[in-house]
């Protein structure tokens, strides 16, 4: 009784405990809501028709496209292949939510029988027919499809080749429905017999004409004024001619190169003086290589006379094994050339081969992978046909071909197998391991011997140290720390007579900017920079290291995605509006000459320049002999009555009068239905860019790779 006599005392306390209990955990709920909402745009990549692309699945189909690209080149991607491979899944993706959409809508699909008769039907798609057509005879070996299916519906799904063969199934049916969608585009298309007499009409009515013109460079920029209120004007009609597709960025930059020292040079003089008489001694010039100069590679492609470099060319032919030449200067570096050995050997050789790859990276699968080329040379020996043992049992590509690499010359072919096929008789069946799998090479032909070289190289970079490098860090920093705003960095570059350099209209997704290397990052943090700002990184340091450079910059300009404004199309827009001006002062200087004048001769002298003729202009051309781009004078002058002097025609170029000298009608067209065709083939591919541009546009697709790389 005692505790709720309590309660009932402090009833209006407890209540607001409670209340704002309450409060904080919806608080907190809100909060962690919030929160999880906020990851989610951060993870989003895109969002295309509404629909959310998340980083990881944008990353698990990069991971599946690099997959089937490594298995059908056998190389990996280096960064610029990444990058590729990055925008052909972007444009994957955009095409996927685009059109599918569209598909859906008007019931477009690839049903299970079509699939099937696109495969091993009647019908086998190009994608399939590539794979299993025999490249000597043409032929399409049916059989080997059937056979190639079974042993895929046995594979694992993490197979690599089963992998390969559904990405290719799956883009042969989205081909397929992008062919039937398009189809449907380009037959809603039809040309009348009145569009073919007008395009005859327009390529091949034909006049010749005489005119008069003046530039508007004759008329000089202070006899016109242009005023704030012709920009506007200007701008207000043209405005659709500024639309910007994409956002933009301009950065103004500065950089402090990193240069060698005096010192630098003469150390990297005396390392490699020094080396050059161990260099020459050593027996092992490979592994001397990797020890002393680990940067550079050893290879053992032999070169003939004519690759041979021109500075090496009399070294060469005087010299002995193991002579070393040099130190000479090479794209600046500082380099010596040992002479390894003179050989006879064979400029190119045909061959073919038989891949088996381990199943995994273990010891077992290598010594399986071994035991069944061992097995295959064996049944070759036994009389059976190499190409189709290739075409039912080898992993490599080349497997619809027989395994037949054709010819090739030294040195393109990975190492080992490359040694082992050089190394080899006509005729010859060789084992070699590769980082690729065991090969099973038979020796098709070989090119009669020649003199090559096996040149080592040891290169010594003129670089600069990591002490010229930190003095050089110390005068970047020092500039942009007392530099560290607008007023401070601009005063410092004019008051230093720095050469400032300015990159203009960046995307988001550029990676290059001319003059820089590597500058991605820099590009990403410009879209995170305020215009007149500095650029800083997370860490809020203003000093990018750009290959051999410091590079300090800010963003100058802002563009963002839509209509560009007045103010940043300011110093497009006053050259258009200084012509205008300009077409008026001619406009009236022509009109008055033309008065009472009756024929182009009474007018040119008035005019101060001469009369000039053009023959053969059609309605379809673009061009005046002597005059340029002008499409608007040549529609006039088309459409005009013969020997009657035109009104003053303004131009893109300047103020012209024309007289249409001779006129020749079109001939009737000889067969309406090829010309209708002609025009409906330009027509199909117009329509087919522009409608799934449109639908592009119509997905406000929003582009958020930039977050991520």
């Amino acid at each position: 009784m005692a505790t709720l006599e309590n309660i009932r005392k402090r009833g209006p306390l407890v209540a607001i405990v409670i209340g704002l209990a309450l409060l904080a955990f919806i608080l907190g709920d809100g909060v962690r809501s919030s929160s999880f909402i906020f990851s989610r745009s951060q993870q989003e990549i895109a969002n295309i028709s509404g629909n959310s692309v998340n980083i990881k699945d944008f990353q698990e189909k990069f991971g599946e496209y690099a997959d089937i690209y490594k298995q059908r080149t056998g190389g990996a991607l280096d960064e610029n292949g990444n990058e590729q491979l990055r925008g052909q899944v972007w444009e994957d993706l955009i095409r996927q939510y685009v059109l599918e959409e569209e598909y859906k809508k008007i019931g477009i699909g690839v049903s299970s029988d079509e699939a099937f008769d696109m495969v091993q039907g009647n019908n086998i798609a190009p994608e399939i027919q590539q794979l299993f057509r025999n490249p000597q005879t043409g032929e399409l070996n049916r059989n080997e499809i059937v056979q190639n299916l079974k042993s895929i519906e046995a594979m694992p799904k993490d197979n690599p080749y089963k992998k390969f063969w559904m990405f290719t199934e799956s883009q042969m049916i989205q081909k397929r429905k992008y062919i039937k969608y398009m189809n449907l585009v380009s037959k809603g298309l039809y040309v009348t017999d009145a569009e073919v007499a007008t395009d005859n009409k327009d390529k091949n009515a034909k006049v010749d004409i005489n005119y008069v013109f003046q530039r508007y460079t004759d008329v000089a920029d202070n006899l016109v004024k242009v005023e704030d209120a012709d920009l506007k004007a200007y701008y207000k009609e043209h405005k659709n001619e500024y639309e910007l597709k994409e956002e933009s960025r301009d950065i103004e930059y500065i950089s402090f190169d990193i240069l060698p020292s005096k010192e630098d040079k003469e150390k990297s003089e005396k390392w490699i003086t020094e080396i050059k008489a161990n260099f020459q001694a050593a027996k092992d010039n490979e592994q001397f290589i990797k020890i002393n100069a680990p940067d550079d590679v050893y290879s053992n492609k032999h070169l003939k006379e004519s690759e041979i470099p021109a500075n090496l060319k009399t070294f060469v032919d005087e010299a002995k094994a193991g002579d070393v030449f040099g130190p000479y200067l090479d794209n600046n570096a500082l380099k010596i050339t040992k002479l390894v050995h003179t050989k006879m050997i064979p400029d190119s050789v045909k061959a073919r081969h038989i891949l088996i790859r381990p199943k995994d990276a273990s010891e077992e699968a290598k010594k399986a992978a071994r035991a069944k080329i061992d097995s295959i040379k064996n049944l070759i020996k036994g009389g059976q046909d190499f190409a189709q043992l290739a075409q039912t049992l080898s992993d490599d590509g080349s497997k619809s071909q027989g395994g037949d690499l054709g010819w090739f010359e030294e040195g393109k072919m990975v190492p080992a197998f490359n040694d082992t096929c050089f190394n080899s008789k006509k005729g010859e069946l060789r084992i070699v391991d590769s980082q690729f799998g065991i090969h099973l090479v038979e020796i098709l032909d070989i090119t009669a011997p020649i003199k090559k070289v096996l040149l080592a190289n040891i290169t010594r970079p003129l670089e600069a140290s990591s002490e010229t490098k930190n003095v050089i860090y110390g005068e970047a920093r020092q500039f942009a720390s007392t530099n560290n705003t607008i007023e401070k960095f601009e005063n410092a570059i004019k008051m230093n007579k720095l050469n400032k350099r300015i990159a203009s209209n960046i995307t988001p997704n550029d990676r290059n900017i001319a003059g820089l290397e590597n500058p991605r990052e820099l590009i990403r943090q410009a879209y995170k920079t305020s215009k007149n700002e500095i650029i800083k990184d997370d860490k809020k340091n203003s000093i990018y290291e750009l290959g051999n450079k410091f590079v300090i910059a800010k963003v100058s300009e802002i563009r963002e995605k839509g209509f560009a404004s007045l103010e940043q199309v300011k110093d497009y827009i006053r050259p258009e509006v200084l012509k205008q001006k300009k077409a008026k002062v001619l406009i009236d200087k022509f009109e008055k000459a033309l008065a009472g004048a009756s024929s182009l001769e009474a007018v040119a002298p008035k005019l101060n320049t001469q009369v000039q003729e053009a023959k053969e202009i059609s309605f379809s051309a673009f061009q005046i002999p002597g005059a340029g781009f002008e499409p608007e004078v040549i529609g006039i002058a088309t459409a005009s009555p013969v020997n009657k002097i035109s009104k003053p025609i303004q131009g893109k170029n300047g103020v012209y009068a024309v007289v249409v000298k001779n006129a020749v009608s079109a001939t009737a067209v000889k067969s309406v239905n090829e010309d209708r065709q002609t025009i409906m083939r330009t027509n199909r591919s117009k329509a087919i860019y522009l409608s799934f541009e449109a639908l592009r546009k119509q997905a406000n697709i929003v582009d958020g790779r930039i977050k991520f790389f």
